[in-house]
């Protein structure tokens, strides 16, 4: 069923490295990140940190239909 698939896909994102496509500003609520050639709107899990087109991040988290990142992997399971 879709809810299953869902979940896998929330699951399977997790820790994963993705590359920033447009800035991430939490302050602007703008944010895009690239993942398996799928383009995702995304936020910081740092409200003070901006992350820059082409940085590095990692998926902590998903929060509805945005992806949740940080620059480190060491957030990854902070909920």
């Amino acid at each position: 069923n879709n809810a299953s698939l869902v979940k896998s896909t929330k699951e399977s994102m997790l820790g994963k490295r993705v590359i920033v496509t447009k800035e991430i500003d939490n302050s602007k609520n703008a944010g895009e990140v690239k993942v398996d050639g799928v383009f995702w709107k995304a936020k910081s899990d740092n409200d003070n940190e901006i992350l820059s087109v082409g940085s590095d991040a990692y998926v902590v988290r998903m929060d509805g239909i945005k992806i949740v990142v940080s620059k480190t992997t060491n957030i990854i399971n902070k909920k």
